[in-house]
């Protein structure tokens, strides 16, 4: 599924240059790798990197999921080549707690499922940059988390309507009653609207709907001003990702993982260090 589509700007030379994060990557063959790229210049791309498995590669180090580094391309019949990588940002301490880890490949996995290939998205890119930023500076990583992808659905078109029914129109704050959330309105809905409507509709607490128009209002911002408490964190990221899941009509994998994580462990991985 993507959204928000420019024309692209790659321009048809044999060597090009990109600023770049790399969501993720594939094996190819016995020594190479398929890497996701996102670029500030070009959006998102799909290249080769040939021998970057090898223990000597120059290449390997430099393009880790997550890191930020400037590549230089060649283009190529199938795929294009990445032939020079220097990191510029690694996200050490980011990288150092699994848990902070794995809400920054879920950044990068919602990245990669809104977009499409070679349509820059210069706004996302900074984005992305700057959440990777305050997960390796220390901030909450799932109030972090949670803020970006409030910000991903309303770079996308699908910002959640927060301050009326999404319905009728009613005042929402001010109603009596249990308030819902509509997935296929995109918003909240009031008791009375939350009755009618069928399907994809989940009644949500209060304390949720405040959540979510603190992270609409403030941006990564707000992800600091959200409650600590484990039942609020639960509910959020529950509606949240259910909300994605509508959207973009298949589960996330990083979700996948992060159960497994919670099963294990039997605790939630909820905050990084900050």
């Amino acid at each position: 599924m993507t959204f928000g589509r420019p024309p692209s700007t790659l321009a048809q030379s044999t060597l090009y240059r990109a600023d770049a994060i790399v969501l993720r990557h594939s094996d190819l063959g016995e020594a190479d790798r398929v890497l996701t790229l996102f670029t500030a210049e070009h959006g998102k791309l799909r290249v080769s990197a040939r021998g970057a498995r090898k223990p000597k590669s120059r290449l390997g180090g430099h393009l880790e999921p997550l890191t930020r580094a400037s590549v230089q391309i060649a283009r190529g019949r199938t795929l294009d080549v990445v032939t020079q990588a220097q990191a510029v940002e690694v996200f050490q301490a980011a990288r150092a707690d699994f848990i902070t880890l794995l809400h920054g490949l879920h950044m990068a996995e919602l990245v990669d499922r809104f977009t499409q290939e070679q349509e820059p998205q210069e706004e996302l890119f900074a984005l992305l940059l700057e959440s990777l930023r305050r997960l390796d500076a220390g901030h909450r990583a799932d109030s972090l988390a949670r803020a970006f992808e409030i910000q991903v659905l309303s770079w996308a078109g699908f910002q959640p309507v927060l301050d009326r029914c999404a319905s009728c129109g009613a005042d929402v704050n001010g109603s009596r009653g249990q308030p819902s959330f509509s997935a296929q309105l995109g918003g909240l809905l009031c008791s009375s609207c939350g009755s009618r409507q069928p399907g994809w509709t989940r009644a949500i607490p209060r304390e949720t709907v405040r959540d979510l128009q603190i992270l609409q209002r403030e941006g990564l911002d707000g992800a600091s001003l959200l409650s600590t408490d484990e039942g609020e964190s639960a509910e959020l990221e529950a509606l949240l990702r259910w909300y994605l899941r509508y959207i973009l009509e298949v589960p996330l994998d990083t979700a996948a993982i992060v159960d497994r994580v919670r099963a294990v462990s039997g605790v939630r991985p909820s905050t990084g260090s900050g």
